[in-house]
């Protein structure tokens, strides 16, 4: 079964739809979709279970536990590597199960239809740079006389702009695409800063939709089109922690961390950052690909811990 996201419909149950909106995680990114086409299974089956989300190391899976309960027992949590399934067994938490990220699992017969669309879509030249910044926003939920209000921050504005410029004045003659979420897609804001720079704005998609399981494109192809995005790039540059990072590596791209002079990089995801300077301390001085970095990607992102469609339906509880 091959899942088109424009025809595919079904309708849930309400028992069902309990089930997908206490197990809601795996729909985000399309994960679950990429896993009923690998397994063959009907569109409907919902995963009984816990999806690593996101790549990194294994600390940052914490927030995955304790996961919901079963016929009154812990659902499995199942994450990408052996290293951090071993984490959580050192814990005593039982039930982890290593199978391998989300991203392995991607079906090869889509990836180039996904890169045409990509490329049709933004209408620009392939290659240069594709720059992934922190995912702050413009604008921030603040209490205005007793009522919220979305306000924009000027201290993220003035960020974003001298990183912008500070990028730009590195890469004079680059093509960069700035990859951002789609509210900052569709945030005026961005668009507006970035043709001053002539840095174009693009998005993989939408992480999650209201139901989670709505068939909307933008959410079931999207690490299809993340995988696009990368792939139509020469290089791809972050401004912090990203999983990212580890795809573009598995895809042979060089990679780097931009430092553009402020230390904007130890705001947030202060204990990523210190890992991945321990973890890949060479793409913080400059562009690097070699087989070293690929190989610490490809281990992180659990590719021997893949197992074939039937190893991972017998491992794996889906409900019809």
């Amino acid at each position: 079964m091959r899942i088109n996201a424009s025809i595919g419909t079904f309708e849930y149950s309400r028992s069902a739809k309990r089930l997908a909106e206490t197990f809601s995680t795996q729909f985000m990114y399309g994960a679950r979709e990429i896993l009923i086409d690998y397994l063959g299974i009907s569109l409907d089956h919902i995963l009984i279970g816990v999806l690593q989300h996101g790549e990194g190391p294994s600390f940052t899976h914490k927030a995955n536990w304790p996961t919901p309960r079963y016929n009154f027992r812990r659902s499995a949590l199942l994450v990408a590597n052996k290293e951090t399934k071993e984490f959580f067994s050192n814990k005593g938490i039982p039930n982890c199960r290593a199978i391998g990220s989300i991203w392995c699992y991607l079906d090869n017969s889509q990836l180039s239809s996904a890169i045409l669309y990509t490329k049709d879509v933004e209408k620009r030249k392939p290659g240069g740079i594709l720059f992934i910044p922190r995912h702050w926003g413009w604008f921030e939920n603040r209490l205005l006389d007793n009522n919220r209000a979305y306000l924009v921050n000027s201290k993220r504005e003035s960020h974003f702009r001298s990183l912008f410029e500070s990028l730009r004045h590195r890469y004079p003659q680059e093509n960069i695409s700035c990859c951002v979420y789609w509210t900052e897609l569709i945030d005026m804001n961005w668009s507006k800063l970035a043709d001053q720079f002539g840095i174009n704005i693009v998005t993989a998609g939408v992480s999650i939709t209201s139901p989670p399981w709505a068939m909307a494109e933008a959410r079931i192809r999207f690490l299809y089109r993340l995988y696009a995005l990368i792939a139509s790039h020469e290089v791809v540059i972050a401004e912090t922690f990203s999983s990212a990072i580890f795809y573009a590596l598995n895809l042979l791209k060089p990679v780097s961390i931009f430092d553009f002079g402020k230390d904007f990089n130890l705001v947030d995801n202060q204990q990523e950052m210190h890992w991945l300077r321990e973890f890949m301390p060479e793409i913080f001085l400059d562009l690097k690909i070699d087989s070293s970095l690929t190989e610490r990607a490809n281990n992180l992102l659990g590719f021997d811990s893949m197992l074939p469609p039937e190893d991972l339906l017998n491992q794996t509880l889906w409900i019809e």
